[in-house]
């Protein structure tokens, strides 16, 4: 059966799109696929900015994703979640970019070898 991607699109709620979405290398913040997102910004170590092609409606929008890191220590690819700063200097979230970081639970600073961001909002 074929399905026809506009009838599909029309059908969906426009609430239930994700809005913006990349995947970066976390040690050079090289983008390898996206969705409206322009650049990343590295900060610094595990600090990013993910920086939208076309700004959000506003700002009450959910962030989701995960990155993945291969420790010198440990063989494998570890997987984990993010956070987003908390600080009262400035935002955070924006309709123009949202600033993540990716520490680990031991508070050892890596840059991931992957970096997956979600966005979903109006």
């Amino acid at each position: 059966m074929a399905i026809n991607l506009s009838t599909l699109v029309n059908q969906t709620n426009p609430l239930q799109i994700c809005k913006s979405w990349v995947n970066f290398n976390g040690s050079t913040a090289t983008i390898r696929s996206s969705y409206n997102v322009s650049s990343i910004t590295k900060n610094a170590t595990s600090d990013y900015t993910v920086n939208y092609t076309t700004a959000l409606t506003d700002a009450n929008y959910s962030v989701s994703g995960s990155c993945q890191r291969n420790y010198p220590t440990q063989t494998g690819i570890n997987p984990s979640v993010f956070s987003i700063l908390a600080s009262t200097s400035y935002n955070m979230i924006t309709t123009t970019s949202v600033r993540i970081y990716t520490p680990t639970s031991g508070g050892f600073n890596e840059d991931p070898i992957t970096v997956s961001v979600q966005v979903f909002g109006n």
